[in-house]
């Protein structure tokens, strides 16, 4: 693959170096890699997300509040592990099913090495916010997503696992990725609570969930 077979349009100038460092990862990727993903047992998936209980408790709030918000926009709001893996998934249901097809889906890994460029994967590799829309993900059968991700710290600078806000790729919502940094902050400052409660607290907004005004959603 050369980085000029991913030049074009498609390329968001803000997002150019972050994807095509990304294709240059995954241009060894195996041809396997384009199948339907193996995804974790039920069973499996109930330990590791008992595994994050802190992270999926913190996230709650952020998940109700980001899903009510995307819903109407055929969007959905998934949370993420370090690895990669899925751990929750919630917005609109006619997105859900559609989304099943290319395996977003709780208890699969979008880590970069399984699925290509992609958010999730990418961002648990770059450490910061980014976009990947339409034709930037790797793997043609992901260009149907349009994703919004940024990563979730913990209180000693860790990464814990990202914030999700994927939709259809025929849609580009200018707001979700600011939509998706504020939530995956939101988490990290809930997070600082049981760490120490000794601990000086900056607090980014006055209430706990995302406030974030419907009229400065998705439209």
């Amino acid at each position: 693959m050369s980085i000029g077979s991913v030049r074009g349009e498609s390329l968001a100038p803000p997002a150019r170096r972050p994807i095509l460092r990304s294709w240059e990862r995954c241009a060894g990727m195996s041809s396997d890699a384009a199948d339907d993903p193996q995804g974790l047992r039920r069973g499996e998936l109930q330990d590791r997300m008992a595994l994050h209980h802190d992270l999926l408790q913190a996230a709650a709030p952020e998940i109700d509040t980001l899903a009510n918000l995307v819903a109407s926009a055929s969007s959905l709001v998934l949370l993420a592990d370090a690895g990669g893996v899925i751990l929750q998934c919630s917005g609109n249901t006619s997105f859900l099913q559609r989304a099943d097809q290319v395996a977003l889906r709780p208890g699969v890994s979008w880590a970069e090495g399984e699925r290509g460029t992609n958010a999730i994967g990418t961002v648990l590799v770059e450490a910061s916010p980014l976009r990947v829309h339409g034709r930037e993900h790797f793997l043609a059968r992901n260009q149907i997503l349009s994703c919004h991700a940024a990563p979730i710290h913990a209180p000693r600078g860790d990464l814990l696992g990202v914030l999700d806000i994927s939709g259809d790729a025929q849609h580009l919502h200018p707001y979700a990725l600011g939509l998706a940094t504020l939530g995956a902050r939101q988490v990290a400052n809930r997070l600082l609570v049981p760490a120490s409660a000794r601990q000086t607290q900056l607090v980014f907004h006055r209430h706990a969930p995302c406030s974030i005004p419907p009229s400065a959603a998705f439209s």
